[in-house]
């Protein structure tokens, strides 16, 4: 039977044409580039069965590798977010550090001018202490101490005044187991003032208690009883009449003993105790008959027809008494 040539359709008769080893297909010599003279090869393959055949896509493939490529557009459009999300937020820390550097210069230049000034003040304390040394602020010093002393009689006469209420019972033997408040009624009584209960805030022994030291020494000089009372005008009640009746005594108290007199004056700061116990010794020494308080304050007079001297400080005395 007659064949076709694969190549040119053209029919071939079995000598002058040569077979494909691999789809048994015959073909003209010159179809296939063969020589009449060549040997033909027992394993001729035909040049259509030397291009490899392209195996057909599965339909489950393609729809994976769209399903893929929308995954894969759908990540770049995210990654393309937040790079740029990224770079917005480098900006933005980029102008917050340019304006931290720039608050970390100010602090620089605030602190190089504080240890400027502290260099400064450092110099000048330096130098204040140097001259203190060498005597050089003699006059300052002086001020300074016209200032404390200043002070300390400003601050005395708030004391004083807040002891303006206050009394101080002295002269009345202590007793164990004794009733200050009741001494201090059975006193109004003997000076012959009304003395309410609501008008006693309180009523009490001053410092510690004197003990003797043998059987054989003198009793303990009593201690004094702080009066508090609760309105001035009968504080000053109870001056006018202690004054009045000077040398009351104890008799009628129930006190074991004779009887000893008693004295009511105002209660004194410590500075105005010292400073009234200095007048009435300069008193004593250069003659001069009085020497009292008047709501805190001391004053001396001469005699009858001099006129008073108000004292508030040390130096008062000095002026007062220095020239006799």
């Amino acid at each position: 039977m007659a064949n076709k040539c694969g190549h040119c359709g053209k029919f071939i008769s079995q000598t002058d044409g040569v077979k494909c080893s691999k789809c048994t297909s015959t073909y003209h010599r010159p179809c296939v580039n063969i020589s009449p003279e060549s040997r033909i090869s027992p394993k001729l393959i035909c040049k259509t069965c030397k291009i490899p055949r392209q195996s057909p896509v599965p339909a489950d493939y393609c729809i994976e590798a769209s399903v893929d490529s929308r995954v894969e557009s759908h990540i770049e459009g995210l990654l393309a977010k937040e790079i740029k999300l990224l770079r917005t937020e480098l900006k933005t820390l980029s102008e917050e550090m340019v304006s931290f550097r720039q608050e970390i210069a100010k602090l620089n230049t605030s602190m190089t001018q504080f240890n400027s000034r502290l260099d400064s003040v450092e110099t000048r304390f330096t130098s204040l202490e140097q001259q203190t040394k060498e005597g050089h602020k003699s006059c300052n010093n002086n001020e300074l101490v016209d200032i404390i002393a200043r002070l300390k009689r400003d601050l005395n006469i708030k004391e004083q005044a807040a002891l303006s209420n206050d009394l101080e019972l002295t002269g009345i033997p202590e007793q164990k187991g004794e009733s200050p408040g009741h001494l201090m009624t059975l006193v109004a009584k003997k000076l012959d003032v009304d003395l309410d209960d609501r008008d006693v805030v309180s009523v009490e022994r001053a410092g510690m208690r004197r003990n003797r030291e043998s059987s054989d020494s003198e009793p303990p000089r009593p201690r004094v009883i702080v009066v508090r009372l609760a309105r001035r005008s009968v504080r000053d009640q109870l001056l006018r009449a202690a004054r009045v009746r000077r040398g009351a005594d104890t008799s009628g108290f129930n006190i074991n003993g004779e009887p000893t007199r008693f004295y009511l004056n105002e209660r004194l700061t410590y500075a105005n105790k010292h400073l009234f116990h200095r007048a009435r010794q300069e008193a004593r020494r250069c003659n001069w008959r009085y020497v009292w308080t008047k709501k805190g304050v001391i004053f001396v007079k001469r005699d009858s027809m001099s006129s008073k001297q108000k004292i508030c400080m040390d130096c008062d005395i000095e002026k007062v008494f220095g020239s006799l």
